[in-house]
């Protein structure tokens, strides 16, 4: 779709804010709690604004004091609140490889969403596929003599 808001395509609407848990744990993608929450927090606008690398962000996030969480936007108060988003934010922190290759397991999973079948079924991947490809006895182009 070329609209800019998304029309005509359910994946293509208009990303919102997580407003609570289920939007970690009931995503529409598929993907679970820990691989939406790798995803969002490298994405995510509000995680940029912190202007913290991801392990110092998760660790923030997840220990913050009463006074931080209540200036916290409220996508990153849904992350320290919930305590399955905060052990997973713990986890990210103590070890930012696993953030990365858990973001690296999600990402081209959520990017193939709405990709006709996902990777594994695209009629590009089909050999069997028509191409819109000249014949190949066509004959080659002539070169210009200018």
């Amino acid at each position: 779709t070329d609209a800019t808001d998304g029309a005509g395509s359910r994946w293509l609407q208009p990303l919102s804010a997580p407003s609570s848990a289920a939007y970690f744990k009931e995503h529409p993608t598929g993907l679970t709690a820990r691989e939406v929450l790798a995803v969002w927090a490298a994405a995510s606008r509000a995680v940029a604004a912190t202007r913290r690398p991801p392990a110092d962000f998760f660790r923030w996030v997840a220990l913050a004091t009463p006074t931080e969480v209540a200036e916290m936007p409220a996508d990153l108060r849904v992350v320290h609140d919930d305590a399955e988003l905060r052990e997973a934010a713990l986890d990210f922190a103590s070890d930012p490889a696993a953030h990365k290759a858990l973001l690296a397991k999600a990402w081209p999973r959520l990017m193939s969403l709405g990709r006709f079948d996902g990777p594994a079924s695209s009629p590009c991947d089909d050999p069997a596929a028509t191409l819109m490809l000249p014949p190949t006895d066509a004959p080659a182009p002539r070169a210009s003599s200018h």
